[in-house]
Order: structure tokens, then C-alpha cells, then sequence
């Protein structure tokens, strides 16, 4: 399939998201799920998923009625198998778990990504206004340019 036509198809699954997944989309947007970022409808390989982590190899999947049957399933485990062969973990939600237990849905979520370090943890604070001009401490050992009359003691402290 080409790129322009996955991208056809994925804008067309977009525009059709069951109600399961609209309501798992509001809870995944916006980096509301522990800083991470998720996009949905998002082409990988020859796939279109539903949900794909942008930090981490995640793609969450919400199966519905259709697959149900053995043939169906089979075919969801070939694609997920092939999925991972690409390094993504692949996550597969029952509908009828997103509809009637977020909650848990969400918590299984967290679970695959407890291994990932959280993007909102790691986000370092900007600066305020005035400290991006501000010099770095010396290291202990060296000299402060700002303080030639600096003595150190036996210890390497300023005295």
C-alpha cells in the first residue's frame, strides 16, 4: 500500500472511531496519561493502529465484536507478533473493557509503560527571567574568575 493511501485510509478510520475508543482518545490526548504522548490512527509499516505512544514503543489496540472468532483472532496475534518483531509492545483492550472500566483500562496502560520513565517527570523547569545569564558554580577544585581573592581550605571549601 502506498504512503499517501495509508495515510487516505488512516484519516478515514480517524473520522470513524467507535465510541470506545473516542472516549480512550480523551483520556490519552494531550499528554494526559502521565506525560506521555499518543497519537491515534497512526500508520506503522504496513499497519494502521489505533493508539501509538510517541515516546515509547507502545501501541495500544481496541478490539471490538469482530474479533471474536478464532480466524479473527489468530489474525490479531500475527499482526501483533509482526508488530513486535518491529519493537513495539502491543497492548489489546476489549471494547467492552474501555466502555465500562476506564479505570482499568487505563491502569493496564500504565502497566505496559511502568517500564518507561515518565516524560512528565523528566521535564526539567524553564528558567525564570534573569537566570539563563546567570554563571554556573565552580566545581570544587577550581578557581571562581568572579573571586580571585578566594581561599580554599584543606578541604577544598571556600574559608
Amino acid at each position: 500500500m502506498r504512503e499517501d493511501a495509508k495515510l487516505d485510509l488512516a484519516r478515514q478510520f480517524h473520522r470513524t472511531l467507535a465510541a470506545a475508543k473516542k472516549l480512550l482518545w480523551k483520556e490519552l490526548r494531550n499528554r494526559q496519561l502521565d506525560g506521555f504522548e499518543f497519537v491515534r490512527q497512526a500508520p506503522v509499516g504496513p499497519f494502521i493502529v489505533d493508539f501509538l505512544c510517541r515516546n515509547h514503543p507502545l501501541i495500544v489496540e481496541v478490539d471490538g465484536a469482530t474479533h471474536a472468532s478464532d480466524d479473527e483472532i489468530a489474525d490479531d496475534r500475527r499482526r501483533s507478533a509482526k508488530l513486535e518483531k518491529r519493537g513495539h509492545r502491543v497492548v489489546r483492550l476489549p471494547i467492552s473493557e474501555v466502555l465500562e472500566s476506564m479505570d482499568l483500562a487505563l491502569k493496564v496502560i500504565r502497566l505496559e509503560l511502568a517500564d518507561f520513565p515518565s516524560p512528565a517527570a523528566s521535564r526539567l523547569p524553564l528558567p525564570q527571567a534573569g537566570e539563563a545569564e546567570k554563571q554556573p558554580l565552580p566545581l570544587a577544585g577550581e578557581e571562581d574568575p568572579a573571586q580571585p581573592d578566594q581561599v580554599r581550605g584543606s578541604e577544598g571549601y571556600l574559608t
